[in-house]
């Protein structure tokens, strides 16, 4: 059996990952929340509501919430106490690793024994919290003596009493600082084989350099246990690494995800730093445990939470943010071995309207109407005819609410009346008047916004008068100028300005050949 023997020092503790293979940590896994906000937004470069926000949510785990415990104190009372431990921080840690257990709920149970070379006092197992603490706080310091065998027979009399759950943890936390009476495993009586026996564990601590951790390191052994030797500046750290070692806590908790291809984590944008990436889709953060309190155990009171702002770069919708083989929350037990929680999140990808088709149709929008003859030849037509705005589709199948927002002409207004145009109460519709000045004919644009309510699109149509010379010409033959060949001279005329109502120009003159 390994011998485990710590002492208790400041500074770190480095660790290195082995090779990534089944999951089979015996630590409760941490849990993971991972959310995005807003959950559905525009693909980039499509208008607002473009950036959204990756949360992860990390939370620890081990404790009496997994498997109830049953945790006996057997702390040495004998007069040497008065110069290794004038301020009872033994007292102290005992009584904050009690805070940590869940007790409230009747879960878990604690005792306490008090000896030197006799049993000075011995609480049963209970779920009292006050009793428990009270009988922590009374011990003393005014033993002539150490016998260990009597601590710790004391401890395992308490211990040994039906369960109240199954399975649970049985520990015994036995602190002393000196030397005295001890079976060691393997002989008769010895209490340490009884705790194996049990299933219990033994955590000794040595208090100075007076202990004598002999002992303490057997029965650690025995029991599959840990012992250390402190003083008493590294208690609070000595018990907090035995709670952590009873409830299951997981180590060196790494957070890695790689982002589908359609997602876009934004460099720099993280609350904090990655210690890889983002590159090519994937971030890493090692050892979060290090962010919540400073070192790498993660109970279950840390919590990290870590955000970045990302893009979509396709539509889609309640599509997964992660590509599950490569993202999860991976953890160590208390031997390296390795466990991982697989994590994920969907955000709907939103693509604005598709105005690369739209045309402009007639009233009923059944046709296109791109293109309107006068009815007489010269300028004394003067109708209006209605058009809407067609073709303008939503590749995620949204309905398009179309908005006109102008419209422009290449000629000036010649109506004789006011505009040449105007835009519908509605604003989907607009009314063209069926005029053109000159011999190349009239180009209408017809501007307008395409919106599914998260995206918008910008586009705009063209509508046509050609310079129709049946008039001039023969009644048999074509007309001059079809649709097709009218020229736009430029956009440069608001054909909707109220203001320009002016006397009707009349046309130049043309020669017949022209």
């Amino acid at each position: 059996m390994n011998k485990k023997f710590f002492i208790v020092a400041t500074g770190g503790i480095v660790l290195a990952w082995a090779a990534v293979g089944m999951s089979f940590a015996t630590a409760d896994p941490p849990s993971a929340e991972m959310t995005v906000a807003p959950n559905e937004v525009n693909i980039a470069g499509s208008g607002s509501n473009e950036v959204f926000t990756i949360t992860r949510e990390i939370t620890g785990a081990g404790g009496s919430s997994s498997t109830p415990m049953d945790v006996v104190f057997a702390l040495d009372s004998s007069g040497s106490m008065d110069r290794n431990d004038p301020s009872n921080k033994r007292i102290s840690a005992a009584q904050t690793f009690l805070e940590l257990m869940d007790m409230d709920s009747g879960t878990d149970r604690g005792g306490v024994v008090s000896w030197h070379v006799i049993l000075e006092s011995a609480t049963p197992l209970t779920d009292s919290w006050s009793t428990v603490n009270s009988a922590l706080g009374a011990v003393g310091n005014d033993g002539w003596s150490t016998n260990l065998d009597v601590g710790l027979t004391g401890a395992m009399d308490l211990l040994d009493v039906p369960p109240l759950h199954t399975p649970r943890r049985c520990v015994v936390i036995f602190l002393t600082d000196g030397k005295g009476t001890y079976t060691p495993s393997g002989q008769t009586d010895s209490q340490a084989d009884r705790a194996a026996g049990m299933g219990c564990v033994i955590y000794g601590i040595g208090l100075s350099s007076d202990a004598d951790m002999g002992p303490l390191e057997d029965m650690a052994n025995a029991t599959n246990g840990k012992a250390y030797s402190v003083d008493t500046v590294n208690l609070d750290d000595v018990f907090k690494d035995i709670y952590e070692e009873i409830s299951t806590v997981p180590y060196n908790v790494t957070v890695q995800e790689t982002v589908q291809s359609y997602i876009e984590i934004i460099p720099g944008s993280c609350n904090v730093v990655p210690d890889y990436g983002p590159e090519n889709g994937r971030v890493i953060w090692y050892d979060i445990g290090m962010l919540a309190d400073g070192d790498s155990a993660f109970s279950a009171d840390e919590t990290v939470t870590l955000t970045c702002e990302a893009r979509c770069t396709e539509e889609g919708e309640n599509r997964p943010v992660y590509i599950p083989a490569e993202s999860y929350v991976m953890y160590e037990d208390k031997n390296q071995n390795l466990g991982e929680v697989g994590i994920q999140t969907f955000i709907t990808c939103n693509a604005p309207p598709n105005v690369s088709a739209a045309y402009a149709a007639n009233a009923n929008g059944t046709q296109p109407a791109d293109c309107f003859r006068t009815r007489l030849p010269g300028y004394t037509d003067h109708r209006l005819e209605e058009v809407t705005i067609e073709g303008v589709t939503d590749p995620d199948g949204d309905p398009v609410t179309i908005e006109i927002t102008g419209i422009t002409s290449d000629e000036p207004i010649t109506s004789g009346g006011c505009e040449d145009a105007r835009i519908g109460s509605d604003a989907r519709s607009a009314m063209l008047r069926i005029e053109r000045y000159g011999r190349n004919g009239r180009v209408y644009e017809i501007s307008f916004t395409a919106s599914d309510g998260k995206a918008e699109s910008q586009g705009s149509v063209q509508v046509v008068i050609p310079y129709d010379d049946r008039a001039r010409s023969p009644r048999y033959l074509p007309p001059r100028y079809s649709c097709e060949g009218v020229i736009d001279d430029g956009q440069n005329y608001d054909a909707t300005d109220q203001g320009a109502c002016r006397p009707r120009i009349k046309p130049p003159y043309f020669p017949f050949d022209y």
